[in-house]
């Protein structure tokens, strides 16, 4: 539910500048968007990820977040480097660094999700995610209404970001999480009320070692998570080269539909991504290949399901939401619905992947699928237009579903060798003993 309202929330924000706005207010947003995201993915390095599935507790807490802000300025020097490089105009530049700090708080956030996640109380995540996309659409459509400044509007995803990560995400409830206190004990609460203040509920930890350590595990899943992003945004920059700024907006526009395709899977495979590491863990292959056959099973359901409702309704759908100057474009609704649905069993194998801990793989693979999404790109886009790039998107996304249920099978397979092989010198060393009895 929480990634599903963040989904609608992101697409109602291209409502909003599709009807206060123009076409181009939307590409200039979509834009910055495809620029700052890809980068601030630096911050991000999956560490969420790495905090939780740390059964010894070797990275801990506070040393996580001072990871994320160390890497939160490296990310925001990338960004200036590239933006300068880029020669973009300064509405452009400006649009960019404040979608980029939206992004940075979301990085910040992501650690105290990984308190939550690794409780199983994904409830707390999904509080966090719709509150605050709600309150930063709401200060996004009062800035550009009042005002029609864009920039404003942007200010205003800032400014929701900011209130939920210092009032909701670094409460006091999230660290007693970590007590796992019941609600009887009255003294338990306190106490833990007592010991967890402001300031070392937000307060980094230093251990340069243990830190660059952190890092360089988490360094492949950081640049998978580069490249997927980079991949989703390809067709966007060669848009936005080939066509200009208004295509890329009605592209941009009709792509958030099946984006909550997509947010629904990743959604699944958040909530099932502790019990998947914890079932490859103990060698549970039987019970992490049925639970993982049931999310993606589950995902490809609902991108069927959205693809029919496209079908059947995408014109009248289209110009109720965004008006006649996107209905027009109902073939190519169909074509990144297509793609969303094979995203959709694409992430959910992808989630599988990461819970057996096959990182480095991640990278090579992703690097197969960007090169791929480059050429069909390079191929398809200046002869086909928008439907090119949506055609593209599906040809990527095929290639990373094939690459990630690769890999699971691959893992497991090993895993279940080692197992066999185990077995059978216990069973080796039992004979041995009663033969010498």
């Amino acid at each position: 539910m929480g990634n599903s309202v963040y989904a609608l929330c992101q697409w109602a924000v291209i409502v909003c500048l599709a009807k206060l706005g123009s076409a181009e207010m939307v590409g200039q947003f979509a834009l910055a968007l495809a620029v700052a995201f890809p980068i601030t993915f630096i911050a991000n390095l999956q560490l969420r990820v790495l905090f939780v599935t740390d059964q010894s507790s070797k990275y801990p807490f506070g040393q996580i977040l001072g990871l994320r802000l160390m890497l939160s300025a490296l990310a925001a020097l990338v960004l200036l480097v590239t933006c300068k490089i880029a020669g973009y105009s300064n509405q452009t530049f400006a649009l960019t660094l404040i979608v980029a700090a939206a992004q940075l708080i979301d990085c910040l956030s992501e650690s105290y999700y990984g308190i939550a996640q690794r409780h199983e109380r994904m409830d707390r995540i999904a509080r966090s995610q719709i509150w605050r996309s709600l309150l930063g659409l709401t200060l996004l459509i009062i800035a550009v209404h009042y005002t029609g400044n864009l920039l404003l509007g942007a200010a205003g995803l800032v400014l929701g970001r900011a209130v939920m990560l210092f009032a909701y995400d670094a409460a006091p409830r999230t660290f007693r999480l970590s007590a796992q206190l019941t609600a009887d004990d009255t003294n338990a609460r306190r106490a833990g009320r007592a010991c967890v203040s402001f300031l070392e509920r937000i307060r980094p930890y230093w251990n340069l070692r243990n830190q660059l350590r952190m890092a360089w595990i988490a360094l492949p899943l950081g640049a998978a998570s580069m490249l997927i992003s980079l991949n989703a945004n390809m067709p966007r920059y060669f848009i936005q080269h080939f066509h200009g700024s208004r295509d890329l907006g009605i592209y941009s526009a009709l792509s958030y539909i099946p984006v909550g395709c997509i947010m629904t899977a990743t959604a699944l495979g958040q909530a099932v991504f502790a019990r998947l590491s914890r079932f490859y863990f103990f060698r549970q292959n039987h019970d992490f290949v049925g639970l993982m056959s049931k999310s993606a099973s589950f995902c490809g359901s609902v991108g069927g399901a959205v693809l029919l409702v496209s079908a059947i309704a995408g014109h009248k759908l289209l110009a109720m939401l965004y008006g006649p100057e996107y209905a027009e474009h109902t073939t190519l609704l169909l074509w990144l619905v297509a793609g969303a649905a094979v995203g959709c069993v694409a992430a959910s194998f992808g989630c599988a992947m990461t819970a057996t801990q096959h990182f480095k793989e991640q990278v090579p693979l992703l690097l197969v699928v960007l090169v791929t999404s480059v050429i069909a790109c390079f191929i398809l886009i200046p002869r086909w237009g928008l439907r090119g790039a949506a055609i593209a998107a599906l040809i990527s996304m095929t290639v990373q579903m094939i690459g990630a249920g690769s890999v699971v099978y691959y893992a497991l397979r090993k895993q279940g060798k080692q197992q066999s092989g185990t077995v059978s010198a216990v069973f080796g060393a039992a004979f041995e003993a009663d033969s010498e009895a």
